[in-house]
């Protein structure tokens, strides 16, 4: 088959879609035309990880793992050399708040220790490992070359104190306030805690700034 078609009833059609898949990205030695492939097939897998014999199955086919790759090489697509375009820290600051610290926590996850991975994945997984490395490099080469050119008050950081006066100033026993001090708390973990908090909410709670 040309193209990978919609879910199937079958376990031993689902397998065998896999599989086919699985070898056809082997022999993808590049990480632009993986990258390009992956892309164009990342809502396929995702329809095929959540069917019956994808999420439900006593013995899943490996589609949420493929899927997982592909969302993960789409992020990195997206911002290859994002750093080209700062000229500043602030402008380097300001991509990381928004979607620097995504690709940090994605990255990441490649080299989680994963029994489950199918065989055939090694490799992608290995591809987009460097990427992400090479990406790293980059952008923290970039990032301390402008630090080094410009001062850091340009930078604008207000103390912790601060930041918090007028919401703690505005605090009654009606609306109570709760501060909490986490020293050196990494960005991406602040964000993926008020993404938690704000789970299940009717309205956004928490907020990472």
């Amino acid at each position: 088959l040309p193209d990978i078609p919609a879910t199937l009833a079958s376990p031993a059609a689902e397998n065998a879609l896999f599989q086919t898949e699985v070898e056809r990205l082997a022999r993808i030695d590049e990480f632009a035309a993986l990258v390009r492939h992956l892309d164009e097939h990342v809502t396929v897998y995702y329809d095929h990880a959540r069917s019956f014999w994808g999420q439900q199955a006593r013995t899943p086919v490996r589609w949420g793992h493929l899927a997982k790759l592909a969302s993960i090489a789409s992020l990195l697509y997206q911002q290859a050399r994002v750093e080209v375009g700062w000229k500043t820290p602030a402008d380097a600051v300001d991509w990381y708040v928004s979607v620097g610290w995504q690709v940090d926590h994605a990255g990441e996850s490649l080299f989680q220790e994963d029994a489950h991975l199918p065989g055939g994945l090694v490799k992608v997984r290995a591809i987009l490992r460097k990427a992400y490395l090479r990406h790293l490099d980059r952008v923290n080469a970039t990032f301390s070359e402008l630090l080094s050119r410009s001062a850091l008050a340009s930078l604008a950081l207000p103390f912790a104190g601060d930041a918090i006066k007028d919401l703690v100033g505005k605090a009654s026993a009606r609306e109570p306030v709760a501060i909490f001090v986490l020293d050196a708390c990494r960005y991406d973990l602040g964000c993926r805690l008020a993404e938690m908090l704000n789970r299940g909410e009717p309205t956004r709670r928490a907020s990472v700034a």
